[in-house]
């Protein structure tokens, strides 16, 4: 349990602490600063935004894939009814 800031106990609050090097803390307060937000939502916002990137990216590759496959479906279908038309002219 953890203190929000009115004192009273949060259950759904969770803590997480994690060390970082001086230079990572001085670009790290400095990014946050240039964003007009305090570290820690600072933060979440680079945490979620990494998220939301790769679950797009995950979403590309995904249609990228597919259209690759319905493009060779397409190639396939193309040759059969090439061979199959080609008799006809003989």
């Amino acid at each position: 349990m953890a203190l929000t800031m009115s004192g009273t106990k949060d259950e759904n609050v969770i803590r997480k602490h994690c060390k970082v090097t001086q230079e990572t803390a001085k670009l790290l307060m400095e990014c946050s600063k240039e964003k007009d937000m305090n570290e820690i939502k600072y933060i979440r916002y680079l945490r979620l935004n990494q998220l939301e990137h790769l679950r797009s990216r995950k979403i590309k590759l995904g249609l990228m894939r597919m259209r690759n496959e319905t493009n060779k479906i397409g190639v396939n279908i193309n040759q059969i009814v090439k061979n199959s038309n080609s008799h006809i002219y003989k």
